[in-house]
């Protein structure tokens, strides 16, 4: 089984990985035995940051 099928069926099959890989995917997977590039894992937590941030509502609306 190729990596991103493994991961994607522990991210189905056990909550304990799930949760630990929102929290820290690179950590995650590096404790989980992956192998990753050091661009990759970088990547990766610029990804995470971007997608955990709050949006901002930009403009003037009236509600």
């Amino acid at each position: 089984m190729d990596g991103v099928a493994k991961i994607q069926e522990l991210l189905d099959s056990d909550a304990g990985f799930r949760k630990q890989f929102v929290d820290d995917p690179v950590a995650t997977l590096l404790s989980r035995g992956f192998r990753l590039p050091k661009d990759v894992r970088n990547s990766l937590r610029v990804f995470c940051r971007q997608v955990k941030r709050k949006p901002r509502i930009r403009g003037h609306y009236n509600l």
